[in-house]
């Protein structure tokens, strides 16, 4: 997996967007074909969980060996836009939307460029993800600019200016700040159908596995893992612009809280960058949202 805000995570991803934003590792090609297939099945499902809408979900502790539950209502509709924002440190503006434009005539010239090599469901999330981000950036009072695609084809924000983007299904959000309020940040969204087991293996370290077996449904609390360290990579890409795999980084999470933080990571992730990153994560109607930052303006942070 790459570090990265927006690259491949994208609800559209497929198997060769994978290969190239992660990477080429010849040794790793069955787990890529799987995680891409994964992705693709997942975000083009319907993102709203099959059963009943007054059954309660049940998410259990993964610290080990307490058995704190907690619950979310499963219902026939998207999470809350204050949903997102509750996830958020206060220096964060950030917009969530289950409606995209009709159309691309609402993009800047040089967004509405970056769409010509886009399939149409990749074009749909994209400005999708782009009017959420301008709607973001007009709370903190900028005016309505365009936000350019990277040479890893993650969003380049404004000067001072920190973000991120991500969509799911019928889900768009975007969350951004300014440098001078927070040092980096990402968000990610994702349905809560649990991990394909055969990816577990990819996603998941050694001590996390063997915490999930201690937790009454391993595989959704997996799934919860995936995207609280999709939200860990978005956010430390600015800084690093370097391959990352979910193997790097173990994290801990406190689901009294619902908070995750990095516990275990590589001699490649610099102590500073990892060190300070703090996350929240909730399920709501059928979604996990997950949100990670760096609290403090950081040297190399771009």
């Amino acid at each position: 997996m790459v570090a990265r805000k927006q690259p491949a995570k994208q609800c559209g991803a497929n198997t060769a967007d994978m290969q190239k934003s992660r990477g080429t590792r010849s040794e790793s090609c069955l787990d890529l074909h799987r995680l891409a297939e994964f992705v693709e099945r997942e975000r083009d499902s319907n993102p709203i969980h099959p059963h009943t809408s007054n059954q309660s979900g049940q998410v259990t502790d993964l610290i080990g060996s307490r058995t704190i539950c907690w619950h979310t209502q499963r219902m026939p509709q998207p999470p809350e836009p204050n949903d997102l924002k509750a996830l958020l440190p206060a220096p964060v503006e950030a917009v969530l939307s289950t409606r995209a434009p009709s159309g691309e005539s609402t993009l800047p010239d040089i967004e509405r460029a970056a769409l010509a090599a886009m399939q149409p469901k990749r074009r749909h999330e994209f400005i999708h993800g782009r009017t959420c981000a301008r709607a973001a950036l007009s709370m903190l009072d900028l005016p309505d600019q365009a936000i350019p695609v990277g040479t890893r084809r993650e969003p380049v924000w404004p000067d001072g200016i920190v973000g991120s983007i991500s969509h799911c299904g019928s889900l768009a959000a975007a969350a951004v700040a300014r440098r001078q309020d927070l040092g980096a940040l990402g968000i990610d969204l994702e349905s809560d159908h649990p991990l394909d087991q055969a990816l577990l293996t990819m996603i998941c370290r050694a001590e996390e596995i063997e915490r999930l077996q201690a937790s009454s449904q391993p595989l959704l609390n997996a799934k919860l893992i995936f995207s609280a360290k999709e939200s860990i990579y978005k956010c430390i890409w600015p800084t690093l612009r370097h391959f990352v795999d979910f193997q790097d980084v173990g994290i801990r999470m406190d689901t009294v809280a619902g908070t995750f933080a990095p516990l275990h990571w590589t001699d490649s992730l610099p102590n500073a960058v990892i060190q300070p990153i703090a996350g929240r994560y909730l399920l709501r109607n059928g979604w996990i949202m997950t949100a990670a930052w760096i609290p403090h303006p950081m040297n190399g942070c771009s």
